[in-house]
């Protein structure tokens, strides 16, 4: 523990040497700890680095840890394994022991499945059961975050949800796939090498442990740290000290023998997790390679036109020129719109590109901040279904790409619409290369789609609705959408009223599905702080004799007109109050302004405090 090191190289060091050597980009990283080990043997291996050929590689000595990186694909996800870790007890300090782990996120890996051997606490844990962490409790006494951190790193990471619930999800599916039963729990990591006392393990219970071991954790903190997604299981080798009977002798050879006998097990779980979830096979339109994939090649439909297209984007190009200083000088009142503005004409950053290669995505689309309410709940139902799947989820708006940050994780990429300029499309679909791509209500923009049925990229509109107006536009242009329609490879209608006007624009009427609205699903009736409507009319004055006016996504000008109807109506219903709010909230002021003009006494939403208290009758509207 006190031996002299010399200083560990920058992770990027050894990830690029391991890079020029392979032409996989590994997605899902591996560390196999005792019981788990054929999982290296199990995947088609590209290339091999034993630890002592690795910069930085700690070598450890602990029995059954290989010492190897393997590089390679197993069914058809690129992988990386690391067969082997280092443990603190043989004198290792926690930077060199996260070092692997932190090799694997430079080579490009975003998710982190971590493996290992444990000792049972939970009374109905068997030896030779398996174990999804669901938390952990560090009891090592060290942290690989202390000290200096490299420039740009966190220092302070959020452990809150340290074990991804869709990873775990996964891990569930695929136990139940192959016949096994699995636990899942909390584990708690010591030092070592010496095992627990009985003592010791009956204070670890008392803390909500349900298993016990020498690792893991400092990895976990470190793929934390990375912005890896992470998940980890653990074979119960023994029972932990004082659950065996009188003659229990706990040891490492029993460890060791269990974790043998267990491990074909093992590695066929862990094949399931990654087959359930496997790449697809390159398409023609994407890849330049003859097409097998029957999903992207059934949904391939023929170009409009190249005439069509031509008037299309010569009209769009004018259209966008002259509408082009409105635009912008709307995004400037919203504020915010110099982040992501490259984003708009299809520019990302390196660290985009860096997080999209090889990997398999799929896109969602929410316009602003009605769709992305229902786009988010969308994500959180179906991120459990697709665990080793990139999610990157666009929007149009500032105050949607707000919300967006607010409500969903940071694995989750998050981007700007680009703007249906072809040139600008096609530079997003190439980079993103989405498997893919899901709209949230009817949002038609020509080149982008167009751009989806050339690339063979199936493509669904999801909680779909047109109004009568709409529906009148697109059919008087059906020539140009008609075909745009009928590419969808699936549409989630509201109504049956919606699914006809989506057949009469050219829809496939197998396509269409009525499952109702979205909206009545993203309400949270479960939610354990729901807002008190009549605790809150309260603190402004407003009794239950009253009657109330809501006006909901207004535009500008619209209030001034309601807030007029209001006071002529306040003489027939004298306790009729008004509730405004605004589809963009950052006209707040002006229609303030607009409402102080007319006389109206109002409050701001934002302004109210759980001690606010306002007299009865003092006010004439919320905003």
């Amino acid at each position: 523990m006190f031996r002299r090191r010399p200083a560990l190289p920058d992770p990027s060091t050894t990830a690029a040497l391991v890079l020029r050597r392979t032409r996989l980009r590994p997605r899902l990283g591996i560390v196999l700890g005792s019981g788990f080990g054929p999982v290296g043997q199990a995947i088609d291996c590209e290339r091999e680095f034993p630890y002592r050929d690795l910069p930085g590689f700690p070598i450890g000595r602990a029995p059954g840890h290989e010492g190897c990186l393997r590089i390679g694909s197993w069914h058809g996800v690129p992988v990386a394994v690391l067969s082997g870790r280092a443990h603190h007890y043989e004198g290792f300090e926690p930077d060199e022991i996260v070092f692997p782990t932190r090799v694997l996120a430079a080579l490009g890996a975003d998710t982190f499945l971590a493996t290992n051997a444990a000792g049972g606490i939970h009374p109905r844990y068997r030896v030779g059961d398996f174990m999804i962490l669901a938390d952990h409790i560090n009891f090592l006494g060290i942290n690989p975050l202390r000290g200096p951190v490299e420039p740009g790193a966190a220092k302070f990471v959020d452990m809150t949800r340290a074990y991804d619930p869709a990873l775990r999800a996964g891990l569930k599916t695929a136990a139940r796939s192959v016949g096994l039963t699995v636990r899942e729990g909390v584990y708690l990591a010591v030092q070592g090498p010496s095992f627990e006392t009985p003592a010791e393990i009956r204070a670890f219970r008392r803390w909500g442990a349900d298993a016990v071991g020498m690792s893991t954790v400092p990895e976990v903190i470190a793929a934390r740290q990375a912005g890896m997604r992470v998940a980890a299981c653990s074979c119960i080798t023994n029972a932990a000290a004082g659950l065996g009977g009188r003659a229990q002798v706990v040891s490492a050879a029993e460890v060791l023998e269990v974790a043998q006998r267990r491990q074909q097990a093992a590695c066929q779980w862990i094949g399931a997790f990654v087959r359930l979830h496997p790449t697809p096979t390159p398409v023609t339109s994407r890849r330049g390679a003859t097409s097998t994939n029957e999903v992207s090649d059934r949904f391939q439909r023929p170009s409009p036109p190249s005439g069509m297209r031509l008037i299309y984007n010569l009209l769009f190009n004018l259209g966008f020129a002259l509408s082009a200083p409105w635009y912008f000088l709307k995004m400037y009142r919203r504020g915010s719109w110099q982040a992501g503005f490259g984003e708009r004409f299809g520019l990302y950053d390196g660290k985009l590109k860096q997080a999209l290669t090889n990997r398999q995505v799929v896109w969602f689309h929410a316009v602003s901040v009605g769709e992305v309410n229902l786009c988010t709940q969308l994500i959180r139902a179906m991120e459990p279904l697709l665990p080793l799947h990139k999610i990157v989820v666009s929007t149009t708006t500032s105050t949607g790409m707000g919300l967006l940050r607010e409500r969903l994780p940071a694995h989750i990429t998050k981007i700007y619409y680009p703007i249906d300029r072809r040139k600008h499309v096609q530079r997003a679909v190439g980079l993103i290369n989405p498997e893919v791509v899901v709209l949230v209500e009817a949002e038609i923009w020509p080149n982008f789609l167009w751009s989806l049925q050339r690339r063979g990229i199936p493509h669904f509109l999801v909680n779909a609705r047109l109004s009568e107006r709409s529906f009148r536009g697109y059919r008087r242009f059906r020539f140009l959408f008609g075909e745009l329609f009928a590419g969808f490879a699936g549409v989630g209608a509201q109504n049956e009223a919606d699914a006809r006007r989506l057949r009469e624009l050219g829809c496939r009427p197998e396509a269409i599905h009525v499952v109702g609205s979205l909206k009545f699903d993203a309400a949270r009736i479960d939610d354990p702080n729901p807002l008190d409507i009549g605790s809150l009319l309260g603190q402004l004055g407003v009794g239950p004799e009253s009657q109330v006016l809501v006006a909901g996504s207004t535009h500008d000008g619209e209030e001034k007109i309601l807030a007029a109807m209001h006071l002529r109506l306040k003489s027939r219903f004298p306790n009729l109050f008004l509730v405004l709010v605004p589809r963009h909230h950052e006209r707040g002021a002006a229609v303030g302004e607009e409402l102080r003009s007319l006389g109206v006494r109002f409050v701001f939403r934002k302004d109210l405090r759980p001690t606010t208290r306002h007299a009865a009758g003092s006010l004439d509207c919320l905003l």
